[in-house]
């Protein structure tokens, strides 16, 4: 990150569509003009990726902490409660994501347990669950593939 002075930022539809000098040519009938001198404009930043629930908390707990930091958008893995609940946790979490006031992308994992036959994880998740899951809104990919 770097701090560059003086520039005119244009924001259109919620996302900057202009930053550089002089801004005039982005200004047209109705448009807001907002003298932000003195103050700095962050883009909203992203978490690639992440395991909500290895931080002891809700997908909601985990928003209310970020989100005052900048955070708008992360994309999440639900790996360790796919190893205690299932594709029951998996969907919890999933609809507790759904429910957020920014965007929280369900990574679905692959694999529970990681290492059959070496690790109890307590539950499982068949390759019918997962296709379950990839149908389910919010679901936009598979998460990390580690058998």
């Amino acid at each position: 990150g770097e701090i560059i002075a003086g520039t005119d930022i244009a924001i259109a539809g919620g996302r900057f569509a202009y930053c550089g000098p002089n801004a005039g040519h982005a200004i047209g009938q109705g448009t807001k003009v907002v003298d932000a001198g003195g103050r700095y404009l962050v883009p909203g930043l992203c978490d690639a990726h992440m395991h909500v629930e290895s931080g002891m908390v809700t997908v909601t707990e985990f928003c209310r902490a970020v989100i005052p930091h900048g955070t708008t958008s992360m994309f999440i893995d639900p790996h360790e409660i796919a190893n205690v609940l299932g594709l029951p946790g998996v969907r919890l979490m999933h609809d507790e994501a759904v429910a957020m006031p920014v965007n929280v992308l369900v990574q679905m994992p692959s694999c529970v347990p990681s290492a059959p036959g070496l690790e109890h994880a307590g539950a499982e998740l068949t390759v019918a669950d997962v296709a379950e899951a990839m149908t389910w809104e919010n679901i936009i990919g598979l998460g990390e593939v580690m058998n």
